[in-house]
C-alpha cells in the first residue's frame, strides 16, 4: 500500500499541473473539450489523493512498522480512534491532509453551480490546483509519508501521551480545514481580478468560503484551548505560543474580511481593503507553517526542521508578488461606488473594527516574529513572555467588543450622537451598573470591572436588538413573540447569525476575564490524613496508588473533596509514565461547574507517602467553551442562507 500511495501522489502531482494550466487555457481560448477536461481532472486529483490519504491510514491501523511514518507515531496497543488521528500527528501527514481538504474543497467548487460566477470558476480551478501541486510537491520531494525502513520494528514508538486526548481526534482537522478552506476565496478573488469582475455577485460565493473557513478556525481554536487546560496541567489554556498563535492570527484576518465583504456588499466599499485581506488570509497559514515547521522558532507544538523552509518561502513570495503584481494593474477598478459614511454609522464602526483586527494581528504577528528579528538584527534569540501579549492585544481585544456593540446598535444610515446615545441607553446603563456593583461590593481589580462592564454592554446591546426585532415584527405581523423571533432569525439568518458570534464573543470574554482575575492558586505539601482549604473548598489527601499497564505506569492520588462542609465527591490527579517516552505526563482533576472549576494537579511526592499539589479555583472557565459553542451556531446560521440572498441592510 506504500508504494500505492506514493505513486498516487505523482500521479496527482501530475494531473494537478495539468489541470490547472488547462483550466487558464480553456477559459482565455474558450475550448468546451480542454474545460470538460480539466474538470474531469479536478476530480482525478482529489480521487488520487484521496487513494494516497487512504493507503496511509491502512498503513497505519494495520501496523505496517515497513513505513517510518507507522513506526514513528503508532504503536501496537494503540486504539483505533488515535490511529486515525496519527494520519495528522506528523509533518508529512498532517501536509499530506491539508493537500486533500484543498483538493476536497476543489471538488465542492465545481459542483457547486452558479451562474453569477460561471466565468471565474476555471480560474479558481486553476489557482486551486497550483496550491494543491505544491503540497504533492512537498511530500514527493521532502517529506514523503510513505518513506521505508531498512529494518522493521518489531512494534512503532506509539503518538506523544500529550497528544492521546480527545482533542487531537477533531483539534488539528478543523484547523487544517480551516486554512485549507481560505485557498477558496484567494482563488476567487485572483480569478475576479483576472476577469475585471467589479460587480457584487461574486461575493455571495466569497463569503461563504470565508466563513466555512473561519467557523473550522474557530472550532479548531476553541478545542485547542480546551486540550491545552484539560491536558498540560499548568491551568492555563492559551500561552501566546508560536503555534497557537500561528492559528489565532488567520481567524483575526478571516473576521476582518467577513466585516469587509459585508460593506463591498451591502456598501459598495472597501473593495481593495477586502482584495488585501483575502491575500494575507491565504499567506499566513504559510507563513505560520514556514516558522512552526522548519526550526526558526522554537515551540512545544513545533515540528523539526525537514528542509521545507525554502519552498515555502518562494511558495508564499510568489503568492503576494504575483497577486501583488495583479492588483496594482487592476487599482482602477477597486475604487469605492459610494463616498465614506459618518464614524456614527454601521460602516463607520465597521471601519474602525477592522482598523482595531488588524492591529491585533500586528501585534501577535510582531510578538510572535520577535525571537527570528532579534536574531537577524544580531542579538540572541529570545521568546516574548505571554505577559507581552496579554498587556498589548488584551487592551485592543476590549475596544474590539465595545465596537461590536455598537455595531450592533447602530444603523447604515448617518446617525447623530444625540439619536446614538438614545439606543445606547440601556445597555449603557446596565454596563454602569454592574461596573458600579462591583467596585464597590467586591474587591474585584478595577480592569476587571472596566472589562465585565463591556461585555455585560455588548451582551445587552445583542439582547435589545433581538428584542426590538421581534416587537416590531409581532406588532406587524401580529405573531406571538415566540414566533416572531423564529420569523426573524429565518428571514434574516446572516444577522441573527452574527449577533450570536458576537453574543458568543463576549461570553468568551467573561470566562477569560473571570478566571484571570478571579482565579486563587495554592501549592501545597500533604501528608495522608492532612487537609488543604482553598475559597469554600476542603480538600483531603487520603493516600497515593501505583498501578501499571503494558505501556505505562500511573501514579494517583485520592483527594477528597468538601464545598462548605458538604462532602461532594473524590477526585484523583494522576501522573503517567509511559515506556515509550521519558517526560511523565499530567493528568489533573477537574470538577467543573458553571460557576467554577477546581483544578487539582499532582507535582511531587515521597516514599513515605507525602505528596506536593498545585490546586487552583478557576472561575468561569466552562463560560470560555460555551462562547465557543455560541461561536460555532452562530457561524452555521449565517451560513445557511436562502439560495437568493437578497442585499439587505438594517436601515433605521
Amino acid at each position: 500500500m506504500a508504494d500505492i500511495g506514493y505513486i498516487a501522489l505523482i500521479l496527482g502531482f501530475l494531473v494537478s499541473i495539468y489541470t490547472a494550466t488547462a483550466s487558464f487555457v480553456s477559459q482565455r481560448k474558450h475550448y468546451q473539450k480542454l474545460a470538460a477536461s480539466a474538470r474531469n481532472g479536478i476530480y482525478v486529483t482529489f480521487g488520487l489523493v484521496s487513494l494516497a490519504v487512504a493507503a496511509l491510514l491502512y498503513a497505519l491501523v494495520t501496523h505496517d512498522f515497513r513505513v517510518e511514518y507507522v513506526a514513528s507515531y503508532t504503536s501496537r496497543d494503540m486504539s483505533l480512534p488515535y490511529l486515525f488521528s496519527a494520519l495528522w500527528a506528523g509533518n508529512s501527514g498532517s501536509l499530506l491532509l491539508w493537500g486533500w481538504l484543498i483538493s476536497l474543497f476543489s471538488v465542492a467548487v465545481v459542483l457547486w453551480k452558479r451562474a453569477s460566477t460561471k466565468e471565474l470558476i476555471p480560474y479558481v480551478s486553476s489557482v486551486v490546483m497550483v496550491a494543491t501541486a505544491f503540497f504533492l510537491l512537498l511530500l514527493i520531494f521532502v517529506v514523503n509519508p510513505f518513506t521505508k525502513l531498512s529494518s522493521i520494528p518489531l512494534d512503532g514508538t506509539g503518538l506523544n501521551p500529550l497528544l492521546q486526548n480527545p482533542g487531537m481526534i477533531i483539534h488539528p482537522p478543523t484547523l487544517l480545514a480551516g486554512f485549507a478552506g481560505l485557498t477558496i476565496p484567494f482563488a476567487f478573488a485572483i480569478a475576479a481580478l483576472v476577469t475585471n469582475r467589479t460587480d457584487r455577485d461574486w461575493l455571495a460565493d466569497l463569503r461563504r468560503w470565508v466563513l466555512i473557513s473561519w467557523i473550522f478556525l474557530s472550532i479548531g481554536n476553541v478545542l485547542g484551548a480546551w486540550w491545552a487546560y484539560v491536558e498540560l496541567g499548568w491551568g492555563g489554556y492559551w500561552a501566546w505560543d508560536p503555534v497557537e498563535n500561528s492559528s489565532l492570527i488567520p481567524w483575526l484576518v478571516a473576521t476582518a474580511l467577513l466585516h469587509s465583504i459585508i460593506m463591498q456588499r451591502t456598501r459598495g466599499r472597501q473593495k481593495l481593503w477586502t482584495i488585501v485581506l483575502i491575500i494575507a488570509a491565504f499567506n499566513l497559514p504559510i507563513l505560520a507553517t514556514f516558522l512552526t515547521r522548519t526550526g526558526v522558532l522554537s515551540s512545544v507544538h513545533a515540528f523539526p526542521d525537514t528542509g521545507m523552509g525554502p519552498l515555502f518561502l518562494g511558495f508564499m513570495g510568489l503568492n503576494v508578488i504575483g497577486s501583488s503584481i495583479l492588483v496594482y494593474n487592476r487599482r482602477h477598478l477597486l475604487q469605492s461606488d459610494q463616498a465614506s459614511d459618518s464614524l456614527l454609522s454601521k460602516e463607520g464602526s465597521l471601519q474602525v473594527s477592522n482598523i482595531i483586527f488588524i492591529i491585533a494581528t500586528a501585534i501577535v504577528l510582531v510578538g510572535t516574529l520577535f525571537p527570528l528579528l532579534i536574531e537577524v538584527f544580531g542579538g540572541d534569540k529570545a521568546n516574548l513572555q505571554p505577559h507581552f501579549f496579554n498587556i498589548t492585544v488584551g487592551p485592543v481585544f476590549l475596544v474590539t467588543i465595545l465596537l461590536m456593540g455598537i455595531c450592533t446598535l447602530i444603523g447604515w444610515k448617518r446617525t447623530n450622537l444625540l439619536t446614538s446615545l438614545r439606543g445606547f441607553a440601556l445597555p449603557l446603563v446596565v454596563a454602569s451598573i454592574l461596573g458600579l456593583t462591583l467596585a464597590f461590593a467586591t474587591s474585584t481589580a478595577v480592569w476587571a470591572v472596566f472589562s465585565f462592564s463591556l461585555c455585560a454592554f455588548l451582551v445587552c446591546a445583542v439582547l435589545v436588538e433581538v428584542y426590538r426585532g421581534i416587537m416590531t415584527r409581532s406588532k406587524v405581523r401580529g405573531e406571538n413573540p415566540l414566533k416572531a423571533f423564529g420569523g426573524s432569525l429565518w428571514s434574516n439568518k446572516p444577522r441573527y447569525g452574527a449577533m450570536i458570534v458576537h453574543l458568543g464573543i463576549a461570553v468568551i470574554a467573561i470566562g477569560v476575564i473571570g478566571s484571570s482575575a478571579l482565579q486563587v492558586e495554592k501549592e501545597v505539601s500533604l501528608t495522608p490524613g492532612q487537609s488543604a482549604t482553598i475559597n469554600q473548598y476542603t480538600i483531603t489527601y487520603t493516600g497515593i496508588q501505583t498501578r501499571s499497564t503494558s505501556s505505562m505506569d500511573i501514579v494517583a492520588a485520592t483527594m477528597s473533596v468538601k464545598n462548605g462542609g458538604a462532602l461532594i465527591g473524590e477526585m484523583v490527579p494522576e501522573k503517567l509514565f509511559h515506556h515509550n517516552f521519558e517526560q511523565p505526563v499530567t493528568e489533573v482533576a477537574i470538577r467543573s461547574t458553571l460557576r467554577e472549576d477546581l483544578y487539582i494537579a499532582l507535582a511531587g511526592w515521597d516514599a513515605d507517602g507525602t505528596a506536593a499539589f498545585q490546586i487552583m479555583v478557576k472561575p468561569a472557565v466552562k463560560w470560555i467553551w460555551i462562547g465557543g459553542g455560541f461561536l460555532m451556531c452562530g457561524g452555521l446560521i449565517a451560513l445557511w442562507t436562502q439560495k437568493k440572498l437578497a442585499l439587505r441592510t438594517s436601515v433605521r
